[in-house]
This record gives structure tokens, sequence and C-alpha cells, in this order.
């Protein structure tokens, strides 16, 4: 199964291009008109993209206490979400991934539901969720399995990755995890649940056929990346 979906890390990608290419220009250099003409059929989705990715009509908490951290990712106090998600100040802050397969070898992915703040209807890991204030990461993943999806598992930290991706500054925290439990839409921050082989997902992720919401997609490259996306990490 493949699901092509235009994020807003891709957007800003392309709209660099048009950058460099505008100043190779005005400095005299040549560059490939096939960039500008690419840019500019595909403008329209990236405009949509950029001014979608956060939704006014949310029915998230906005006052929400979540952990506030410094670029070291030590907790500094509690801040509200919507503090979280003001593109004008972009507060450092945390949140965890967790990937679940069963035994024949699916990820579940997500589809995010209509009403989430940010990224609404985008598809992303299994869970993503901001850690709460004060909260453990651990225990923070564990309560979003069990919120969203219903779901009970035994998760183990794979590793933690410092992103900045143009929406929000995180200190995203990797989980893994491996049960045959039934998953379930638990609350109305999922619109679906897509189990898929855990390889297509890789290699549609290295051929840019298969993209997730903002955060999760350049977490899920670097995991690729550095070769921990694999099944038998899921042991």
């Amino acid at each position: 199964m493949q699901v092509q979906l235009l994020s807003p890390a891709y957007c800003y990608g392309r709209l660099a291009q048009l950058v460099r290419a505008s100043r190779l220009h005005r400095e005299g250099h040549r560059f490939d008109p096939y960039v500008v003409y690419f840019l500019l059929i595909h403008m329209s989705d990236i405009l949509l993209f950029m001014t979608n990715y956060y939704n006014d009509q949310t029915t998230d908490p906005k006052e929400e206490l979540l952990s506030h951290v410094d670029e070291n990712d030590v907790e500094i106090e509690g801040i509200r979400r919507e503090e979280c998600h003001n593109e004008g100040i972009k507060p450092w802050h945390r949140n965890s991934h967790v990937y679940i397969v069963n035994s024949k070898g699916e990820l579940y992915i997500t589809r995010r539901s209509h009403t989430k703040d940010t990224s609404p209807d985008l598809l992303t890991v299994t869970t993503a969720g901001h850690i709460r204030y004060q909260e453990d990461p651990k225990e923070s993943a564990q309560r979003e399995l069990m919120e969203e999806l219903c779901l009970e598992a035994t998760i183990h930290f794979v590793k933690k990755y410092k992103v900045d991706y143009g929406f929000e500054r995180e200190f995203i925290y990797v989980y893994f995890g491996k049960t045959d439990n039934i998953s379930q839409i638990g609350n109305e921050e999922v619109g679906e649940i897509i189990p898929i082989p855990l390889e297509e997902v890789v290699s549609g992720i290295k051929n840019g056929s298969f993209k997730l919401a903002p955060g999760a997609q350049e977490v899920i490259q670097m995991l690729i990346q550095e070769n921990l996306l694999r099944l038998e990490m899921f042991n």
C-alpha cells in the first residue's frame, strides 16, 4: 500500500531550491529551469500544506501543560500547548514517538484526525504525542498508546532526536514495541489505523512515495539512515 502526501518538510526543501535558483540568477550564474518549472506547477500544493499545519478549529486542550525545555533538553517549566505551537517563538519541548509492529511485520500507521491542532488529517507513526510537564517520557509514550489506540504493549527506548522542522522545535523520544493485541481508535485524536508492512514503509520513505506529518517524517528518515528501522529492532 502506498500513500502519497506532500509534507511541509518537502515543501521547504523545494522552496529552498527556488531561493537558491533566484540567488544564482541574480549573481549571473546559470541554473536548471526545470527546478523553477517544477516549483511553479506545485506551488499551490506547497502553500496549502504550509498554511494548514496549524489548525485554528482544533479541539485539543490549549491549556494543557507540556514540558518546556532548553536547548540541552533540561526541563525549565510547564508551558501551555498553545504556546508550544506559537510559530513566532517556537519553544523547545518534548515529544514521544511510538512505533508498534505485529507478528506479520506490519507497522501501525495512523492518520491524525481533522481536529488535531497541528497536521490535521496527515499520516504519522503509531502514536506521536507531547510529553506533559514533569512526565516521564516512557510513561508518556505508554499513555498515548492507551489513550489513542486502547493498546497495551511492552516498549523499549531506541533513541532521542533533537529536531527543528520549521514549525516546531522538539526533543523526540523514540520507542519500539511489538504486539498482536488489537488496536482500536480510543479518542478523537486518531482518524484511522493503517497496518502496512514495515519494508513497504521504509522503501516508500526512501523513494519519496510515502510521506508522514512534519516531525514524524524527519525522525523516520533518520531512523532509516541509521539502519534502526528494522524488524530485528522490535524483538
